[in-house]
């Protein structure tokens, strides 16, 4: 297999909050975050671990579940479920322990702007009144809306017939209730949250939808996909999730949804994703082929312009946490997030495949000077691929990490991902990445091998003398923080509030886990569960999914006058801030 890579790179860069979490809105209190007195820590650490990313509360429940409020639902026979405070206040729970924002779903099942708009009144503005509400999106897949029953034989939402242009009556219904009063008139709202091959609503109907609500109007543009399509018992294999086909086919679609929504001077997220639809297939989308398909699907939905993707998650096959207030497994789709961070803030460069076997390969580098990431994804059911990767204006030593397991049908617990794994206690990654040093041939090649179901992460430093490791230049104490400086400390820059996981990094001093208050590639600030002396310590700094360091007996003294920062080999100022 040969990959060459270009110099020079291309589009802009890829969101900092790019991956997120869709989740069912019942889901939140009951399932997922649960409440201040009782909150789902683990699952907590888990996502604080992926990095930035954003909460998307909705799915199929959204226009089934009814508020418990001051107004009596104009339809109850229509309402399958109850939302109370409760539920907004494990959203908002959700945001201050993770500073992922919320999109929040509103019933348009109900068809009743004064009905939503009590709803936002009394239990959302509340709850969210120090922050985190990202917007709200005005209904869940309309398109369905004349086919969606709570019940085999009750009446649908909307009636036969029910079109686009219906769905932005509605939404400009909502919009114009919700301007009229002061309390909710500066709520942003997303729409039009339709599946993105809804017959009748598909190619250049963003657009028309778009102009006609007006985009002043319209905060956030979204769009829901799956993969593959899976309701109704409907048969799917392995290769349907697999073949290059299945992403090719949704690639035109995407680019007119991103160009029609780039056009009008705004961004497309695609709020509801996942691999198979209606819940996933077992053996398919709970295997060690969903973490290649969703890594492959990230990548490339990032790389045509999506700003933001949510990956729906719940009590289902694809789930990618399988979480109870009793415990939380991280499933393998997480690990594809966990890898993800590579991306971020990375710009992507041009590149050529050329192999027989089904093989993606992406490469994105930070800026000019910053070392090169590439991603190499083997999903074809069979073949291993020994690589021969050439990038121009690169020397460096490079590092490989590899995640794999035997076969693509392996469940999570027989995953290799460099090494380490999730400890189910505590949601932090354990064990140290698992990485090998490959080095430029003279003709300017790196070679290594890639397994059948593998994905390869390979660091490449622009120079011989670039560092693509951890190092820790020096530690100075505080009255309760310590001051970790030196190269590469984080994937990307972080502040509060104080996490186990910040910036893509975790932080061990003497075998005790740190909380860090603020992270970026040459500081980390954290905090000291009791006073540390000074002296010799055992440091160790996880980052991300590769790059993790046991720095034995680092010298720890007291902080002295701070002096200015200087950039050092191996970080990026805009990285860095």
């Amino acid at each position: 297999m040969n990959v060459r890579i270009g110099p020079v790179p291309e589009g802009r860069p890829v969101p900092n909050d790019f991956a997120g979490l869709s989740i069912e809105m019942l889901d939140g209190l009951n399932r997922y975050f649960g409440s201040e007195q009782q909150p789902n820590e683990v699952l907590f650490t888990l996502i604080r671990q992926l990095g930035p990313g954003t909460f998307r509360m909705g799915g199929n429940s959204q226009d089934e579940v009814c508020w418990l409020g001051s107004t009596i639902a104009p339809l109850p026979h229509m309402c399958k479920g109850s939302l109370s405070r409760s539920d907004f206040q494990s959203y908002a729970l959700a945001f201050k322990q993770t500073g992922w924002p919320v999109m929040v779903g509103a019933n348009l099942g109900q068809n009743s702007s004064a009905y939503a708009r009590r709803a936002a009144v009394e239990g959302m503005l509340p709850a969210f009144e120090q922050g985190g509400l990202l917007a709200l999106e005005i209904g869940n897949e309309p398109d369905s809306l004349s086919t969606h029953r709570i019940s085999t034989n009750g009446p649908a939402y909307r009636p036969e017939g029910y079109s686009g242009s219906d769905y932005a009556r509605e939404f400009s219904e909502y919009r114009a209730a919700f301007l009229e009063d002061p309390e909710t008139r500066d709520i942003p709202f997303a729409g039009p949250a339709v599946n993105l091959f809804a017959t009748g609503w598909r190619g250049s109907w963003l657009g028309t939808f778009l102009d006609s609500v007006g985009m002043a109007n319209v905060a956030i543009a979204t769009r829901h996909i799956y993969a593959v399509g899976g309701c109704g018992g409907k048969p799917v294999a392995m290769t349907d999730l697999l073949a290059a086909r299945t992403l090719s086919n949704m690639e035109a679609e995407v680019r007119a949804n991103v160009s029609a929504a780039a056009e009008r001077a705004a961004e497309l997220q695609i709020s509801e994703t996942n691999s198979i639809s209606c819940g996933g297939r077992k053996g398919i989308s709970d295997t060690f082929s969903a973490a290649a398909w969703g890594l492959d699907w990230m990548l490339d939905l990032a790389r045509l312009g999506v700003r933001r993707i949510n990956f729906h998650t719940g009590n289902a096959n694809y789930a990618v946490v399988q979480s109870t207030l009793a415990g939380n497994e991280a499933r393998p789709l997480y690990y594809a997030m966990h890898l993800f961070a590579a991306a971020r803030n990375q710009l992507f460069l041009p590149l050529s495949v050329e192999s027989a076997a089904n093989v993606r390969a992406y490469a994105l580098t930070g800026c000019e000077t910053c070392p090169v990431n590439v991603l190499v994804i083997n999903k074809d059911l069979s073949a291993a691929a020994d690589v021969e990767l050439a990038i121009h204006g690169v020397a460096g030593r490079a590092t490989l990490m590899l995640a794999k397991a035997p076969a693509l049908d392996s469940p999570v617990s027989e995953f290799d991902y460099g090494g380490q794994a999730v400890d189910r206690s505590t949601g932090l990654m354990r064990g140290a990445a698992v990485r090998t040093p490959v080095l430029r041939d003279d003709d300017g090649t790196y070679r290594f091998h890639l397994p059948h179901a593998a994905i390869a992460l390979l660091t490449i430093p622009r120079s011989p003398d670039e560092p693509s490791e951890t190092r820790i230049d020096s530690v100075e104490l505080s009255e309760r923080t310590a001051e970790i400086r030196g190269v590469n400390l984080a994937l990307y820059a972080q502040n509060g509030p104080p996490a186990y996981v910040l910036g893509g990094s975790r932080v061990l001093m003497d075998d005790v886990p740190l909380k860090i208050i603020s992270a970026n590639c040459v500081s980390l600030v954290v905090e000291l569960p009791g006073r540390a002396d000074d002296g010799q310590h055992t440091i160790a700094i996880t980052t991300g999914a590769w790059a993790t360091e046991v720095l034995p007996d680092i010298r720890v003294r007291p902080r002295t006058e701070r002096r200015n920062q200087t950039l050092v080999a191996g970080c990026h100022k805009e990285t860095c801030r």
